[in-house]
């Protein structure tokens, strides 16, 4: 097959297209991987998950987040520009809804969507006292620093380089090309 595949190529131009597409295909799977990774951390240290929920102070008495923040964070669309592919991981928080009269993202007049991603980037501790019908109602909910950890495990714990090495040798493999990490 490798042979096959030197055969078929001619010139410079014939090559980078031909190994742009593998490239692409791994930059938007280790992408859609690390979103995943993300929104896992948020779940467990944003929103509590599984503990943390009912929550009396989520959305309009739902009980429930909306999981706008969770998904608020995007990839950009991949790009080719000349012979760089390039996504941007960004807080999409324009997408967000804002209901300062039901808390949603705020308080009344205070829109904090802009800033939420950093003001929920903290470690605290629950903080509950007696409600009016005697029972116990949470005031702060247990927060752990999500992007922390995130970049933390990305980058410290180098999940990023794991991810990109499957990713990359998968979609190269299947063109019959060995990727060796030097």
């Amino acid at each position: 097959m490798k042979g096959e595949l030197y055969a078929m190529i001619k010139n410079s131009i014939e090559l980078e297209r031909k190994l742009s597409k593998p490239a692409m295909k791994a930059i938007k799977e280790i992408s859609e991987s690390m979103i995943d990774i993300l929104r896992k951390y948020i779940d467990v240290m944003t929103y509590g998950i599984p503990g943390g929920l009912p929550n009396a102070y989520y959305y309009n008495g739902s009980k429930m987040p909306t999981f706008q923040f969770r998904e608020a964070f995007q990839f950009s669309p991949i790009d080719f520009i000349f012979n760089e592919i390039e996504t941007e991981l960004f807080y999409n928080w324009e997408e967000m809804d804002y209901d300062g009269a039901t808390f949603l993202h705020g308080y009344i007049d205070v829109d904090n969507r802009a800033a939420l991603a950093d003001i929920l980037n903290v470690n605290t501790a629950e903080i509950s006292q007696l409600g009016s019908g005697g029972e116990d109602a949470i005031m702060q909910k247990k927060r752990e620093p999500y992007w922390d950890e995130f970049i933390l495990r990305m980058f410290l714990d180098e999940e990023l380089d794991k991810i990109t090495d499957k990713y990359f040798k998968k979609n190269f493999g299947e063109l019959g090309i060995s990727l060796i990490k030097s």
